[in-house]
């Protein structure tokens, strides 16, 4: 937070660090700093990221994993789990909102996430096999029961929502549909809800048309 260090006026509009850096590119900055950060605790073969990461700088352009233990919210770290689902929602949100400002980024991020899904689906129950989730080094639990659990299932179906290269568009309207039956199937619980209403309103489109809204393209 600058907030605690910075020395002038307390407010909140980004400040000046002497970078002569405007404003847009400051974001950009954060951006691709956030990227950074995906790639390099994300396990390359699964797609799928811790709860928590600590990393460090490699370079003056390069990140690295960082040792040393951090948590929070009761979720352990190395596991894919509540905090950890959300991430794969966040870059599909990305994507659906700027397709074109983050296709590079974001096809490189979910494309091991895409991948384990078309391997995995189980057309008999319109349904994924429970390893369509598996960890690495780094991740070494699953959220248990997770394909009952809407705040981890939602955000990873969420994820079919962005064009995958590693399948057919007539295959992955399949596995849409079926992501949008099992996400319709609005549970009790409020936080699992929430999610699922989230991924329903992802899938069917809507958060492409809040794209076209804020980048003003005149479709609705």
């Amino acid at each position: 937070d600058f907030q605690i260090s910075y020395d002038g006026s307390r407010t909140y509009t980004m400040p000046d660090f002497g970078d002569n850096l405007n404003v847009a590119d400051k974001w950009n900055m954060l951006i691709d700093t956030t990227y950074k950060f995906y790639e390099t605790t994300q396990c390359a073969e699964t797609g799928v990221v811790p709860n928590w990461a600590l990393v460090k700088e490699s370079t003056g352009s390069t990140l690295a994993k960082q040792s040393g233990s951090f948590s929070g919210s009761g979720t352990p770290q190395y596991e894919f789990g509540a905090e950890a689902s959300r991430t794969l929602w966040r870059v599909a949100f990305d994507a659906a909102l700027y397709p074109e400002e983050s296709f590079e980024q974001t096809e490189s991020f979910l494309q091991p996430v895409h991948q384990k899904l078309k391997d995995n689906f189980n057309n008999g129950a319109n349904d994924w096999y429970d390893n369509a989730l598996e960890g690495c080094e780094y991740v070494n639990m699953i959220f248990s029961s997770w394909k009952n659990v809407g705040f981890i299932f939602s955000p990873v179906y969420s994820t079919l929502v962005i064009q995958a290269q590693s399948m057919s568009r007539p295959y992955q309207q399949t596995l849409v549909n079926a992501a949008c039956g099992l996400i319709g199937n609005i549970p009790s619980s409020y936080y699992s809800r929430s999610w699922q209403v989230i991924g329903m309103m992802t899938l069917n489109g809507d958060m492409k048309k809040v794209g076209n809204l804020l980048r003003d393209t005149g479709i609705t």
